[in-house]
């Protein structure tokens, strides 16, 4: 059974009965769920309510309606644990290079084994695998930062700006205690035991604070 029995799942995507119910006897011959969808359409509704996860699109570039390369097209840069494999009977090299500007995991030619699209799938997995874990460590940290108050916010952005506990209190006139108090209020609520460690999470979110001369930094409130 696959490892990815339980927690992944395979997409199809295809306007032929047929082909759906022989891609979905594949996919659960292997051990994978599978859900199936009739047009592109179907497909781009379903997931604006979709909760990433591990996750493989098989879709066909020929259908009524939406085509593959315009499902692609719809959902580049929104699903990030979510590669998707291209099945298509009309190959061309403009097709092509259209499916991977569409950040297409792979495009697969019509008529291909049943070992080879499996072995996409897997591949396709591992990728959205990896992709989830960082999916979940990034809500983890964008949850711990939204812990933050406005006061600690303003002594972090001090202090992974490299500036002292001593600066840090006169710029937002409070006491040195207060500093360290804030300080270590930031550093558990990110769960983090350094400063570095504090800057490196903060930079898996893309947190970026406002730059600034940090002579003007507006003081906090005082919370001693």
């Amino acid at each position: 059974m696959s490892r990815w029995a339980s927690d992944g799942i395979v997409f199809i995507v295809d306007d032929e009965a047929d082909v759906r119910e022989s891609l979905s006897a594949l996919v659960s011959a292997m051990g994978l769920r599978y859900q199936q969808f009739e047009s592109g359409e179907q497909f781009v509704d379903f997931l604006e309510t979709w909760q990433a996860g591990i996750a493989v699109a098989v879709v066909d570039v020929r259908m009524k309606g939406m085509s593959g390369l315009a499902v692609l097209e719809r959902t580049r840069g929104k699903y990030s644990t979510l590669p998707c494999i291209i099945i298509t009977a009309y190959a061309d090299f403009t097709m092509a290079v259209e499916a991977m500007a569409g950040e297409a995991f792979t495009v697969l030619c019509k008529p291909y084994r049943d070992q080879e699209l499996w072995e996409r799938i897997v591949q396709a997995l591992e990728k959205s695998e990896q992709a989830y874990i960082d999916h979940c460590e990034v809500s983890a940290i964008n949850g711990r930062f939204l812990m933050l108050s406005s006061s600690e916010i303003a002594v972090m952005n001090l202090l992974i700006r490299g500036v002292t506990n001593k600066k840090i209190s006169h710029l937002c006139e409070i006491s040195p205690r207060t500093v360290d108090l804030r300080r270590k209020a930031i550093l558990e609520k990110m769960n983090v035991a350094s400063v570095p460690d504090l800057i490196w999470k903060l930079a898996r979110i893309g947190y970026a604070p406002m730059e600034q001369p940090v002579d003007t930094v507006a003081a906090g409130e005082d919370d001693e």
